[in-house]
């Protein structure tokens, strides 16, 4: 299963890089708005290459993998509901509940340490877009108080 997951990630890094190829790598001697997604692709295809390999190697080795489908259906649906409700109910809103609930979902045990990673990791974020790069975010029902 994880090599077939591998080729695919393998494949979206092959058409990424060719999509990339479009951009021009150089411009009047300087780097080029093709020269960041050009180096990403290779990248890319460097780096799920190598991971092609070794979990082919490991696989040959240990035939026994188990994977919990009931927490991968979850963790698929709560990725579809946060990329719904990222625009309604604004971005730090929606990523707090995503990253509070999928870690509440596979942290299991530490309320404490889930909900405090879950709050200030979406939080500085936000500051960091808002404040720091001055992009904005989706505010959703928010977007007077920000």
């Amino acid at each position: 299963m994880k090599n077939i997951f591998s080729i695919f990630l393998l494949a979206i890094s092959c058409i990424y890089f060719a999509m990339a190829l479009n951009f021009p790598m150089f411009s009047k001697g300087i780097p080029g708005s093709g020269f960041l997604p050009q180096l990403i692709g290779i990248i890319l295809i460097i780096l799920t290459g190598y991971d092609l390999i070794k979990s082919y190697k490991s696989n040959k080795e240990d035939k026994a993998i188990t994977t919990n489908f009931k927490e991968m259906i979850y963790l698929i649906l709560i990725i579809t509901a946060y990329i719904y409700l990222f625009s309604i109910i604004g971005a730090l809103l929606s990523t707090v509940l995503f990253m509070v609930i999928v870690l509440l979902l596979f942290n299991k045990g530490k309320l404490k340490q889930n909900l405090l990673i879950g709050i200030l990791v979406p939080v500085i974020i936000f500051v960091m877009f808002e404040v720091l790069l001055n992009t904005g975010l989706p505010a959703g029902i928010f977007e007077n108080l920000f």
